[in-house]
């Protein structure tokens, strides 16, 4: 098995779909994803797969889990994968593992929507991210609203050009439930100073 492009169209009535370790080559980009309403669970993780992550994962809707860790993922974090859609919600994502790839850019501030409904953990380690955690992710991991939801798991580790103070919400959420899972979190970043003008 080789080429994803012709895998694709056989899977949309699946909840789950698992290639892992398969060899898998081509690019994620497709005009397809958008009809596998019924997916929960994508795990294309150890293979030779290109392009970016994709936007019209934000159909998929409901607690869904995304696992594509080491590829040849490359281009920044998609803000569209936390779109609403027309219905109002946005993608209930209870996992996305796009570690050990080169992604670039930034956290997108929308991804405060993804834990709206479920916890999410986001697994980003190994990558080439840059900056800081979003202000706007502080909405909804702050103790003064306990019953919101927040994220499960935030992995950012070895990316060395992540910068920034760590907002207090950060804290309260997880270094002092489990200091050291949270040093593990952010190894090799320097998450914890101000960021240093180039």
């Amino acid at each position: 098995m080789q080429h994803i492009s012709f895998v694709l169209p056989l899977l949309r009535r699946l909840q789950v779909v698992s290639l892992a370790k398969n060899k898998l080559q081509g690019s994620l980009n497709s005009s397809a994803w958008h009809t596998f309403t019924s997916l929960r669970h994508l795990n294309l993780s150890y293979n030779q797969l290109t392009g970016v992550l994709q936007p019209s994962w934000s159909a998929l809707r409901t607690n869904v889990s995304i696992d594509v860790s080491c590829n040849n993922i490359t281009g920044p974090l998609p803000p569209g994968l936390a779109a609403v859609g027309v219905d109002g919600r946005a993608l209930q994502l209870t996992l996305l593992n796009a570690s050990r790839n080169s992604i670039t850019g930034t956290l997108p501030p929308s991804y405060a929507n993804l834990s709206a409904a479920v916890p999410t953990a986001l697994v980003l380690s190994n990558n080439q991210l840059q900056g800081g955690i979003p202000v706007s992710w502080a909405a909804r991991n702050t103790s003064a609203l306990p019953n919101l939801t927040s994220w499960a798991e935030l992995d950012v580790s070895n990316n060395s050009r992540m910068c920034g103070v760590l907002p207090a919400w950060f804290h309260e959420r997880f270094t002092r439930l489990n200091p050291v899972t949270t040093a593990s979190m952010l190894q090799g970043t320097l998450l914890g100073d101000s960021c240093q003008p180039a």
